[in-house]
């Protein structure tokens, strides 16, 4: 970060505005070898905020009892006159770091169990179960993670490569997973 300790500013514009060093200026400050305490605005001392409670301060009564004069009791002010534009404002200037809204990352969800927290490639579950329902599937499981996908119009399956299904829905990949297809009828696994 740029800090100009002379004229008191800062990028992260928290030393313009807040009048209160940044931890950009701090160590810009402690690296000067100066008081940081100094480079703060005047109001913010002790000594100035028991000077500005000092004298008494009196409530404003009810509106009701103000001594207004008839000058301007007479004036009406009215609100300018503008025209609200549709869809987000525009922002003339680029906020702040302290204004910016930061958005949460991206949770991953896994495409064959649809489980948060890992993607396809390294999901344990699925390697897991295709390790103990037999041998054969290792070499599939490892060819899941090799094969290149292709960018043809056919629709085509990422696991076996066959036109007319997907990952989600092939019946190659259920039977070496876990040995049973969605009709419900158990296939034993190939050796």
């Amino acid at each position: 970060m740029f800090v100009n300790l002379e004229q008191r500013t800062c990028l992260c514009r928290r030393f313009d505005l807040d009048l209160v060093p940044c931890s950009h200026a701090i160590a810009a400050i402690r690296k000067a070898k100066h008081d940081v305490y100094a480079y703060c605005a005047d109001y913010f001392k002790t000594k100035n905020v028991r000077l500005m409670y000092a004298n008494n301060i009196y409530p404003v009564g009810h509106p009701d009892n103000w001594q207004v004069s008839i000058q301007i009791k007479s004036k009406i002010v009215l609100p300018p006159l503008s025209r609200v534009s549709s869809g987000q404002p525009l922002t003339n200037r680029f906020p702040s770091a302290r204004e910016r809204r930061r958005r949460p990352p991206k949770l991953q969800v896994c495409l064959i169990y649809h489980q948060p927290g890992h993607n396809r490639l390294n999901c344990s579950l699925h390697i897991l179960k295709c390790h103990t329902t037999s041998s054969a599937s290792d070499e599939f499981v490892e060819g899941l993670s090799r094969r290149p996908r292709r960018k043809t119009g056919v629709r085509r399956c990422s696991s076996c490569g066959q036109p007319g299904h997907t990952r989600l829905t092939c019946l190659l990949l259920k039977l070496f997973c876990t040995g049973t297809v969605d009709d419900g009828f158990m296939l034993s696994p190939l050796t």
